[in-house]
């Protein structure tokens, strides 16, 4: 089933060092959903190694991206370097192209992350427990 997320920029760090521009500490991931079901811990640590080199999109899939499954590879802002699970989440750095959508993507996170976020879309396994969707493992993943 496909999952989306919305997370924030809260605790990230903004680096720009010789013309290339990285946002470290990024939660991609966490336990609680703000769609209203949840993430085990073991889906989460087994799923750290999907994020390394997970593509980071300047907007939201579109209607038909979502039907085909693929991506316009130019909207690409950049890709997740470093996953690791911390405090029931999964952090990663975002490393960005030096483009248009690179730079959009790290101005609105720095700048305005009160008006986007960093949305989570995740392919994975939910099953129902007690009346709540649970997210027992996860296939495949893209920021967007």
């Amino acid at each position: 089933m496909r999952i989306s997320e919305e997370i924030k920029f809260a605790g990230a760090r903004f680096i720009e060092s010789n013309g290339s521009r990285v946002i470290n500490h990024v939660a991609l991931v966490g336990t609680q959903s703000q769609q209203g079901h949840s993430y085990t811990l073991e889906a989460l640590r087994a799923a750290v190694p999907l994020y390394q080199g997970c593509r980071c999109f300047i907007n939201h899939p579109s209607d038909a991206d979502q039907r085909t499954g693929r991506r316009d590879l130019m909207a690409l802002a950049g890709v997740v370097e470093n996953p690791r699970f911390e405090s029931n989440r999964i952090f990663g750095s975002i490393k960005l192209l030096p483009d248009k959508y690179g730079d959009k993507f790290f101005n609105i996170a720095r700048h305005m992350p009160e008006a986007a976020s960093c949305s989570h879309v995740a392919d994975g396994t939910l099953r129902n427990v007690g009346g709540q969707m649970v997210c027992e493992s996860i296939k495949g993943c893209l920021i967007g």
